[in-house]
């Protein structure tokens, strides 16, 4: 911004796109000429781009800390910044989703069976820890040249902390172990789903679609941080699992009248059901992100680097991040103390009751011209959602 200019280097920008594979197979059989079959089976693997352009991630072979180096002119003050991107030090998507659909039609007189099955299958690694490599903080060129690092107590400090001086020495996210992997979400979900379904030929005029739906879930859940459950009074390892089944009934019906006064092809109808919220992958995926084991963060200022200032140079040779602070971090892991997000364990699935009315119909106010050939279309939906998702700090 304005007030807190930046230069940066190459290797703050990233690459940015996907690797992926697809595959799908089909088999549609006719057995008689009332009875028919549907097999579908998909598969899709896709790992997801973000790396720096210079490389250096966490996960790398050769991880590359950021520099972050104050600028002072008569112009004001301002920030080099050098290494990875604050949010592209660790990051690694990979999914593979496993899809299976089974579907049988009967056609018995005025009723049109279907019958199903689907299973789904989504197996996800998700690595995403924001300044994994450390972050090292100089007042100046003078200082970056020496390898005094700042000593002060702000983190992630503006243009003016920096060349005061304020700023922490370092700071970054590490896990227990020291390996960032540790800190990925990495987890499966499946759902089986069953429905069957009605279309039902009343009369000449009159139609009906009845049904019902059911999905179950099934799959892993997060760590377990003692340190949350002692805190709050419940664990965090609420899982895929744990949710009930969502069952969604619906029906509908549709009456074609004839034709009087001005309308031509009238139709009436509605219908009432229940129907799923979606795919609870995302929101359970923050909480196997953020257990608070996986990793914790830590500065120079907190830790037991001592009083004065930190020196990473000896001797000519960059001596690397200073291992204080991140065995700092480390511990903090350990003992559970990093940002956890938890599933509360009353959730319940997401879902809408809707209710819809309709009415279509041609509009002929004269047999040709201007005003013959209109169409008409009213409709009134309904809907009340039951169990929204929502966040709580």
């Amino acid at each position: 911004s304005a007030s807190n200019p930046a230069i940066t280097g190459e290797n703050t920008f990233y690459l940015s796109g996907t690797e992926s594979n697809y595959y799908s197979g089909r088999l549609y059989s006719q057995w008689t000429d009332n009875f028919s079959t549907e097999l579908r089976y998909s598969r899709s693997e896709v790992q997801d781009l973000q790396d720096p352009v210079g490389g250096g991630e966490a996960q790398d072979e050769n991880p590359i800390p950021r520099f972050v180096v104050g600028v002072q002119s008569a112009t004001g003050n301002g920030r080099v910044i050098a290494g990875p991107g604050f949010s592209r030090s660790a990051n690694d998507l990979q999914t593979t989703v496993d899809a299976a659909r089974f579907l049988a039609k009967y056609e018995a007189g005025d009723h049109s069976l279907k019958l199903g099955f689907e299973y789904n299958k989504a197996d996800l690694f998700n690595l995403f820890v924001q300044n994994a490599n450390g972050e090292l903080h100089f007042a100046n060129i003078n200082a970056l040249r020496e390898g005094i690092l700042s000593n002060g107590t702000f983190t992630n400090p503006t243009a003016t902390q920096l060349v005061a001086g304020q700023a922490v020495g370092a700071e970054g996210n590490f896990t227990a172990t020291g390996d960032v992997n540790d800190a990925a979400a990495a987890f499966q979900r499946t759902i089986w789903s069953a429905y069957a379904q009605d279309d039902w030929q009343i009369s000449d005029a009159v139609s009906a679609v009845l049904g019902v739906r059911v999905d179950w879930y099934n799959g892993d859940a997060p760590r377990e941080n003692p340190n949350f459950v002692t805190r709050y009074g419940f664990s965090n390892s609420y899982g895929f699992s744990d949710l009930a089944p969502l069952i969604m009934p619906r029906a509908a019906i549709t009456y074609d009248m004839e034709d009087f006064a001005v309308f031509s092809r009238p139709q009436l109808r509605g219908g009432l059901g229940v129907f799923g919220g979606g795919d609870p992958l995302v929101w359970f995926g923050n909480a196997f992100q953020n257990d608070g084991v996986g990793f914790a963060g830590g500065t120079t200022a907190d830790a037991a680097c001592g009083t004065g200032p930190i020196d990473v140079v000896q001797n000519g040779q960059f001596t690397g991040v200073p291992a204080c602070f991140q065995a700092s971090a480390s511990a903090s892991a350990a003992r559970g103390l990093g940002d956890t997000q938890s599933i509360n364990p009353d959730i319940e699935m997401p879902s809408v009751i809707r209710a819809n009315i309709g009415f279509s119909s041609g509009l002929d106010f004269a047999p040709t011209g201007f005003f013959s050939g209109w169409e008409l279309n009213l409709d009134y939906i309904y809907s009340d959602y039951k169990n929204p998702y929502t966040i709580v700090d």
